[in-house]
């Protein structure tokens, strides 16, 4: 049962382990221990945390190609699904930002640190906690194992980067920095809307409103209403981390600016 795809396995009201079951739930239960513990420990000892971030991501690469490779052949149809199987969801950001994370300097590493540390951490938490692909998969399974591995890592890696002070939402000066923060949704966002506006009429980054939650929120809003939607979501939710940062550290800026002019004055 590990390897068969939903197309070919019973109702999830027949398998174990699929969502909401009392055995997913323990194993979620395990898995957030082990993060919380192996969060602890990595962030602690510096010298491990890029090799770890390194295998960590080389690792969900592997797995990434490997579930395409899966939803591609071992369907009921044969061939790649333009319309859901691509890594263009929020939470594929984590592919593509963590080059910069790791290996980038300056505003590019802070880039991929401050995805991996905003909608990173919201999408891991929220598909950690209602686990998609539970509905049809059991834990036990490829893709449900998958699912739940590759949202834990999300969360995993941001307690790392905030523990161990590889990142932090302090010290922002410029809005500029608000703005970085949002540069890989929007780079992700060009070939998401590419193919959901093209024939193949996909939902990537749920720019069309064919999520279930979007479409019941907003039932008879036009597609291009709900793109306009989601970015002004993907823009201002990061900006929440950093615009307390901003204002405290411009406010404490203007302190000093009044003090030094006082201080001329007398």
């Amino acid at each position: 049962m590990f390897f068969v795809h939903k197309d070919r396995l019973p109702g999830p009201d027949m398998m174990m382990g699929t969502i909401n079951t009392p055995s997913s739930r323990i194993f979620i239960l395990f898995l957030t221990v082990m993060i919380l513990l192996l969060s602890i420990y990595v962030s602690r000892r510096r010298n491990l945390i890029r090799p770890v971030f390194i295998s960590l991501w080389s690792f969900f690469i592997v797995y990434e190609v490997a579930v395409i490779a899966f939803d591609s052949l071992a369907g009921s149809s044969i061939g790649l699904d333009w319309t859901e199987s691509l890594p263009l969801y929020p939470c594929s950001l984590y592919l593509y930002a963590m080059p910069f994370a790791i290996w980038g300097r300056g505003s590019a590493r802070w880039m991929g640190s401050s995805y991996v540390c905003t909608l990173g951490m919201v999408g891991g938490i929220i598909n950690f906690i209602y686990p998609v692909q539970l509905l049809s998969y059991s834990f036990l399974s490829f893709r449900g194992l998958h699912t739940l591995l590759y949202h834990g890592n999300l969360i995993f890696t941001f307690l790392v980067m905030m523990e161990s002070g590889y990142f932090s939402y302090r010290g922002i000066t410029a809005g500029r920095y608000l703005v970085y923060a949002s540069v890989p949704t929007l780079m992700l966002s060009v070939p998401a809307n590419l193919l959901n506006y093209s024939k193949i009429g996909s939902d990537y980054m749920y720019f069309t409103g064919a999520f279930p939650l979007l479409s019941r929120l907003f039932p008879h809003t036009p597609r291009l209403g709900i793109t306009v939607f989601m970015y002004s979501l993907y823009i201002f939710i990061p900006m929440l981390f950093f615009i307390p940062s901003l204002g405290m550290n411009a406010m404490k800026e203007a302190l000093v600016e009044a003090q030094q002019i006082d201080g001329n004055v007398h």
